[in-house]
């Protein structure tokens, strides 16, 4: 997944236009933004069905466990806020911090688009991957409510380019 979200958010950042500099970054944070599942319980992480309310509200402390274990090693203290607010939402019903609007950088923004896509469309314990369109119809559906539309738009330039380098 975090190999995943790492191109898909080098893919975006290029497509808005960001520097290479940023998009190396941009990648490094999303290869690194789930480090706090490690503090997880793996009966939690790997369950099946629906997580009770009691998971999921351990679950929703990884990305602060994330934030820590970045913070605590310089060379990637600047990611460690990205990393940690890649469940907020632009409505503020988020996690862990409740931010909303501009209170979420563009960088946050980016991988909060690219975690969501790749969750969606990738087999998970609990369900089957979802077809790319089904993805962009939820990801459309919470356009300016969870996600940044100009994210979820380079994100569809960034799949449809990907998808032509494949056909050739």
């Amino acid at each position: 997944h975090s190999v995943a979200v790492c191109a898909l958010m080098v893919s975006l950042a290029r497509t808005l236009g960001h520097t290479e500099a940023a998009c190396r970054e941009a990648g490094l944070a999303g290869l690194l933004h789930d480090l706090g599942k490690a503090a997880m319980p793996l009966d939690i992480l790997n369950k099946p069905g629906k997580l009770t309310d009691e998971e999921f509200a351990v679950i929703k402390t990884h990305p602060v466990h994330s934030q820590n274990i970045l913070k605590s090693v310089a060379a990637f203290a600047d990611m460690a806020d990205i990393a940690a607010h890649h469940h907020e939402r632009l409505d503020g019903k988020g996690y862990p911090n409740g931010l909303s609007g501009d209170q979420i950088c563009m960088d946050t923004r980016i991988i909060s688009t690219a975690d969501v896509f790749d969750a969606l469309t990738a087999d998970r314990p609990y369900r089957a991957a979802m077809p790319v369109a089904k993805a962009f119809a939820i990801l459309d559906e919470d356009a300016g409510k969870s996600h940044d539309p100009l994210c979820i738009e380079a994100l569809k330039r960034a799949i449809a380019r990907a998808e032509v380098l494949k056909a050739a």
